[in-house]
């Protein structure tokens, strides 16, 4: 959180692997009204992970597995679409 207050970015990728709960955690830097994109990536994905990050906030959840190329295209589409509007 902390590299996160101190810069500007456009994408951020939580690996929902490295942290307790990924949802919560795009849920707080939606709270800080950043206008960063966050994207959860995850090497288990179901459908019920998906859409609680997605009314958490994230723009995307992607599977890990990834390779440069597919995860470039997918950031590339997260930024043509607006951030969500912020928590009231």
């Amino acid at each position: 959180m902390q590299a996160i207050d101190q810069n500007d970015y456009s994408v951020i990728i939580i690996d929902a692997g490295a942290v307790r709960d990924a949802a919560l955690l795009a849920s707080r830097l939606r709270a800080q009204r950043l206008e960063a994109r966050v994207v959860i990536a995850t090497s288990s994905p179901t459908w019920q992970r998906a859409r609680k990050a997605l009314q958490a906030g994230a723009a995307d959840y992607i599977r890990k597995s990834l390779n440069e190329k597919e995860l470039r295209a997918k950031i590339q589409a997260v930024l043509k679409v607006p951030p969500p509007p912020w928590p009231r």
